[in-house]
């Protein structure tokens, strides 16, 4: 216990924690930004892998300059899943946008009273595989750039107004309704 009485490792300790709640916290929230211009889609996709690079570098360096064993290792271990999941993350969206550009495609556009706005996208991953997500849109550019979070049904309450774009159709969803 005398490593826990000097500052610096407590403070090494802290931040630590912190870049691993940020990482996964990341993760969970998904990248705010959805740019629709394949060049500028990819330029900020390399700007963020490498920023994230680097903090995960710093998390590491961190981690390396903590003095007990034992939470040296727990702390290696963790970072190690969490920068593989980051790794996989990125090549399977590499390799899934790889010739098409960002392919997100909005599906249903959800509208509440108080103005909040929820969309529905889907992407075909491969052949007959596909994904779908609800992102909570913040604010969207006139050129169709978005800055949002990934959102699931099971938060929205009340009565959406739903945008059907594939069906071309408008119509009421009552979410209280359903639970």
């Amino acid at each position: 216990m005398a490593h826990f009485k000097n500052r610096q490792t407590m403070r090494n300790i802290t931040l630590i924690l912190l870049g691993f709640i940020f990482l996964i916290l990341w993760l969970i929230v998904g990248f705010p930004l959805e740019i629709n211009d394949l060049k500028a889609d990819r330029f900020l996709t390399i700007i963020v892998s490498l920023l994230m690079a680097g903090f995960i570098f710093m998390i590491f360096r961190l981690v390396t300059r903590v003095k007990l064993k034992i939470i040296k290792i727990v702390f290696l271990i963790s970072l190690i899943g969490i920068t593989l999941i980051y790794l996989l993350n990125g090549l399977l969206t590499y390799f899934i946008s790889y010739d098409k550009g960002p392919v997100w495609e909005d599906r249903q556009i959800y509208t509440n009273q108080k103005g909040q706005k929820v969309v529905s996208q889907f992407r075909e991953t491969s052949g007959s595989i596909y994904d779908y997500r609800e992102r909570l849109i913040f604010y969207e550019f006139s050129n169709g750039n978005k800055v949002s979070i990934d959102w699931t049904k099971d938060r929205m309450h009340g009565i959406w107004k739903v945008k059907d774009i594939k069906k071309d159709s408008i119509y009421i969803e009552n979410f209280d309704k359903n639970k």
